[in-house]
């Protein structure tokens, strides 16, 4: 897992880490909705809209979200969820945010 940590209480402002989906049978997923949360180690929070979504090809997408003092100090964790027919569920990725 990694750990990535920024410090809002000092009035940083930083993208997440990259998150990057790729579809492994071959789908074309560019009409795809990504969205990605913060949330517990059980749990995703709210769902976002990336703030950075870049697509390299018809089967990867790489995501970001801003992190700011929106958030409340804590460790969150980095989820993410692709919607298409069939529906992936969300899973939790394997990036920790820990917010000072």
């Amino acid at each position: 897992m990694s750990t990535q940590k920024v410090n809002v209480t000092a009035g940083a402002v930083e993208y997440t880490w990259p998150w990057t989906g790729t579809e492994t049978t071959g789908k074309d997923i560019t009409a795809s909705t990504v969205e990605l949360s913060l949330g517990t180690y059980s749990e995703p929070g709210d769902w976002l809209e990336p703030d950075v979504m870049v697509r390299s090809n018809v089967w990867s997408v790489t995501a970001q979200i801003l992190v700011d003092d929106s958030y409340l100090p804590g460790t969150y964790y980095l989820w993410r969820s692709i919607h298409d027919a069939p529906e992936v569920l969300p899973k939790r990725t394997p990036l920790r945010v820990i917010i000072s």
